[in-house]
């Protein structure tokens, strides 16, 4: 989609949130609360398109996926992982996409990886429901010809938490400590003497 028609739906959208907020557009309460969903998600998914966003979609996935995808197989599997080596890939692109899909609906790339607390690490907790609980109804609408242990995606859930949640708490911790440091240059501090009250 190129510019024009990117700016012609923003203006849609826009012009759209303003009949239903000013009830110039009549449906009932269901269909309101589904028009502003629709609308916050449609906004969430167009800001992922920028930069910062995708880079943290991206280790969301690579960590979450792949790296804890593979550490899953291993720990179940240890010495037979070789003879589920077909389907690794299949169960990773099933991880991809349920993840990809819990990550935008929560919004989670949206969220400042600087400023994690609470809110963000229970929403984080409610991506990583959605996500073991579609990757193992999809790996097992798949039927006989994807038959791996059902402990992985759960094992994958769990590897997948620690670390998505880690990774925030540590960037939070070194932005802390370390990146005021470079951010405020040096200032001599005053005595101050406060008078009133």
């Amino acid at each position: 989609m190129d510019e024009v028609d990117t700016s012609v739906v923003k203006s849609l959208i826009v012009e759209l949130e303003y009949l239903l907020n000013n009830n110039k557009v009549r449906c009932n309460l269901q269909g309101q609360v589904l028009l502003k969903e629709i609308f916050k998600l449609w906004r969430s998914v167009m800001n992922i398109f920028k930069k910062t966003y995708m880079v943290k979609l991206i280790i969301d996935l690579f960590l979450g996926c792949v790296a804890c995808g593979y550490m899953a197989f291993y720990l179940r599997l240890e010495s037979r992982i070789l003879t589920y080596s077909a389907l690794i890939p299949h169960y990773m692109l099933v991880a991809i996409i349920s993840l990809l899909a819990a990550e935008l609906i929560w919004r989670l790339p949206l969220r400042a990886w600087r400023c994690t607390g609470i809110p963000d690490l229970v929403a984080l907790l409610k991506v990583m429901i959605f996500f073991g609980v579609a990757v193992s109804g999809l790996c097992f609408m798949r039927g006989a010809s994807f038959r791996i242990p059902r402990s992985i995606p759960l094992i994958n859930t769990f590897l997948a938490m620690l670390a998505l949640g880690g990774c925030r708490i540590l960037f939070r911790l070194y932005f802390e400590h370390c990146g005021y440091k470079r951010n405020i240059p040096a200032v001599e501090p005053k005595n101050i003497l406060i008078v009133g009250a």
